[in-house]
């Protein structure tokens, strides 16, 4: 029983952890496309604002 107590912790812990599904949404000046890398960055905030859910982040270029 101990064993599967600890295997139980564990395994809650290795998921609690582990982040589901997060995206990474990217914003310039001159970006026109869906975000999805700088190359493909997005040209607006509010785009990106709009577009991101809960534990996405929006990385903005300087400039």
């Amino acid at each position: 029983m101990k064993h599967l107590s600890l295997f139980a912790v564990g395994f809650a812990a290795f998921f609690a952890a582990t982040p589901l599904q997060s995206k990474v949404y990217y914003v310039t000046t001159n970006g026109t496309n869906d975000g999805t890398s700088w190359e493909k960055a997005m040209g607006s905030l509010d785009d990106a604002l709009a577009k991101a859910t809960s534990g996405d982040e929006i990385w903005i270029a300087a400039g």
